[in-house]
This record gives structure tokens, C-alpha cells and sequence, in this order.
């Protein structure tokens, strides 16, 4: 799996001159390299991460298939090392324009989300009892603080024991 170039060039070809010096810019390469001096990434990946924000930036290849070619390739955790690169990127003033963070962001989130929805709904008893029709008979009791807090006199002791054990006091 790799990235298709006829694709990359068509993109770079139709993209506008601020898109274009975006990508001629040392800028990508000189945010992945604090990736790499960082050890967030292995000098081996270096030039295919460079060549990955670049069909980023330019939209020539859609970002799932960018992620199964870094991870193919042996990058991990490449949402996180392409947000990164996103926010070194934009803390450079270069990115103005390409949306390539609001791109990270949304991606992230329909991560996060699809995530959310495949995860099993958390059972309670209020839960099961509504499900099962018995919602009315789930008895309610209700208090007051003052009822809980109040002391309330008690009850005089049996003078008659009530089981065996009182009597051999």
C-alpha cells in the first residue's frame, strides 16, 4: 500500500499558491523532525510522514487511507503523531488557510464516536425493571434530611424477652 503520486501531482497542480508554498516549505519536514528528535516516531518513518501530510494538506488522499498506510508501514498511534504535526504546523503560522487541524479534530471525534457507539450500554436495575414492564412497582421512598438527622425517641426495651438469649441476662 502506498501513495499514489499521479494523484498527489493533480492535487498539487489544481491547489492554490498558498497551498502550493505550504508544501514547499521546509515546514512539514521540519515539524516531523521534532517528532523524530522527540523519539514520538522512528527516523525510519521520517520521509513517509513528510510525504503523508503533504497528500494531507492537498487532500489527494482521504485521511483513512493515509492512517492504514502509516500503519501498514509500522506507524503507531497515527491520529495522534498527524495532530502533532497539525498543531506544530499551525504554532508556525503556516497552515493558514488548508484546515488541515479542523481536519484532525474532526476526524478524531468521528474516531471517538464510532468508538462510543460500539461500546454496551451499561445495565442498572431501573433500567431492567422498565424494560421488563415493571417500572410502577419499584417502590420510592422518600425522606426529609431533617427526618434522617433528628434523633427520634426510641421505643422502651420488651420487658418480656424476645428470644432465648435475653432471658439469661
Amino acid at each position: 500500500m502506498e501513495f499514489n503520486w499521479d494523484k498527489f501531482l493533480s492535487a498539487y497542480q489544481t491547489a492554490s499558491d498558498e497551498q502550493k508554498s505550504f508544501i514547499d516549505s521546509p515546514a512539514i519536514a521540519d515539524c516531523v523532525k521534532k517528532l523524530v528528535d522527540s523519539d514520538l516516531i522512528k527516523p525510519v518513518h521520517q520521509q513517509l510522514l513528510i510525504v503523508a501530510i503533504s497528500h494531507y494538506v492537498l487532500k489527494s488522499t482521504s485521511e483513512n487511507e493515509i492512517v492504514k498506510i502509516l500503519e501498514a508501514n509500522g506507524v503507531t498511534n497515527t491520529l495522534s503523531i498527524l495532530a502533532k504535526v497539525v498543531v506544530c504546523l499551525e504554532s508556525q503560522n503556516l497552515s493558514k488557510g488548508t484546515n488541515v487541524g479542523a481536519a484532525v479534530l474532526d476526524s478524531e471525534i468521528k474516531a471517538a464516536e464510532h468508538d462510543l457507539a460500539s461500546l454496551q450500554a451499561v445495565r442498572t436495575m431501573t433500567g431492567d425493571m422498565r424494560a421488563l414492564g415493571h417500572a410502577d412497582d419499584i417502590p420510592v421512598y422518600r425522606s426529609l434530611q431533617d427526618d434522617i438527622l433528628t434523633p427520634t425517641p426510641q421505643a422502651d426495651t420488651p420487658t418480656t424477652p424476645r428470644w432465648e438469649s435475653e432471658s439469661t441476662r
